[in-house]
């Protein structure tokens, strides 16, 4: 019977929500502040029982003292609405940048720059290379190898801006930006 009741009230409230589409009106209005009272609410529980609960107050009760911390600087955040106050809230979100910043770094060293690292330092002739299949491993991977080098080589010289492009450097990046002139 209270499965039925929900349903009724569920139905109703969609009617007056889109009872917006015809004009502004009291049951819009009634249904919005409904809806964010609601919303409010179910936000302020759930945050208490899923997340307060079980990860400060649970710890703190059992002496676990390492909470207090996070739990502090979570309080200091909320100063943010405070005017006179709000520099305090500078401190915690110093230190969760500075955090998620040098995971962040570590994660992209390691998750994507040292495998392209090791993918581009290949031996030119090793002797797994030569002695797994003679005919095919001494010229085809050496050669595969020394494309890569050379290729990595010539891209980061052209481009390296911290010297002027004399000479050698110079030289080859002169025709390059004549052809891109033309294009």
């Amino acid at each position: 019977m209270g499965h039925i009741i929900g349903v009724w009230i569920a139905a109703g409230l969609t009617l007056m929500i889109f009872s917006f589409l015809y004009k502004d009106n009291p049951f819009y209005k009634f249904a919005e502040h409904v809806y964010v009272g609601v919303s409010a609410a179910y936000a302020t529980f759930y945050t208490w029982d899923y997340f307060l609960m079980p990860k400060l107050v649970h710890p703190l009760i059992q002496h676990h003292w390492f909470v207090i911390i996070p739990g502090l600087f979570g309080a200091m955040m909320l100063t943010r609405w405070f005017r006179n106050i709000a520099w305090v809230s500078r401190w915690p979100i110093a230190v969760s940048v500075g955090v998620g910043s040098g995971l962040a770094v570590v994660q992209s060293l390691q998750g994507y720059l040292i495998p392209q690292l090791k993918s581009t330092l290949l031996p030119v002739v090793g002797p797994s290379l030569v002695f797994n299949n003679p005919i095919t491993n001494l010229w085809h991977h050496p050669l595969n190898n020394l494309i890569i080098i050379v290729g990595t080589i010539t891209t980061i010289v052209y481009f390296y801006f911290s010297k002027e492009h004399k000479g050698f450097i110079g030289g080859t990046a002169f025709p390059f930006s004549i052809h891109s002139h033309i294009n």
